[in-house]
Formats: structure tokens, sequence, C-alpha cells
């Protein structure tokens, strides 16, 4: 059968599935806390506290280098990233090992925030 394969079967507990799963539920997470928050604080507030720019570093707010790649502009912007996430991500993840991965996400989301200060 199909589901019996390997591949097929993503294991129940939180920390033992891919880092591209991890990844997905870590940013819906977000999306979902950036939500919350927003009703509360407003979302100009939300965004000027996570997200990256020449205003944010010059008060001091140097975590927005990584935090910016966990907002999102609103809920197609979302599901786009993890379509993205989903069906390039795991085979790329699968192809070059789990740790590999890791660094190659974590680079280049420095790498944008590099390019996103540079413009």
């Amino acid at each position: 059968m199909l589901y019996d394969r390997t591949y097929m079967q993503s294991p129940r507990e939180l920390f033992k599935r891919s880092f591209c799963d991890q990844l997905i539920i870590f940013l819906i997470s977000c999306f979902v806390l950036q939500a919350v928050s927003s009703l509360f604080f407003g979302a100009q507030l939300v965004n000027d506290f996570v997200g990256f720019g020449y205003n944010n570093l010059s008060k001091g707010y140097f975590w927005t280098i990584i935090t910016y790649a966990s907002v999102h502009d609103g809920p197609l912007h979302l599901i786009l990233n993890l379509l993205g996430i989903h069906f390039i991500g795991r085979p790329v993840e699968g192809f070059i090992g789990n740790r590999k991965f890791k660094y190659l996400v974590l680079s280049s989301v420095l790498l944008g925030a590099i390019i996103g200060f540079i413009q």
C-alpha cells in the first residue's frame, strides 16, 4: 500500500517531524500570534516591533534580523510561503540532509536581511 511506505508516514510527535514540517507549524503559529496581537496592539506596532528595517535597527531592535522572516502580510502570503516550503523545501531537505537544510534556511534569512538592508 502507498501509506505503508516510510516517506508517506509522518510522526505524531512534533520534534520527530522533518524540519520543513516544524517550520510550517512555526510559521502558522507566528501568523496566528501576529493576527491576535494586531487586534490588541495594532498591526503597525506589531510589524514595527518584529519587521526588519533601518529604523528598527537604529532603535536597537537587532532581533528583527531573524524575526522578519516569520511576519506575513496576509493569509495569501502565508499560504504561498507554506506551499513553497512544502513542495520545494521537503525534497531539498531530503537531498542535502536535515542539518544542512537548517543552515540553508538560516543563511537564507540572513542573506535576505542583508539584501533588504542594502536596498
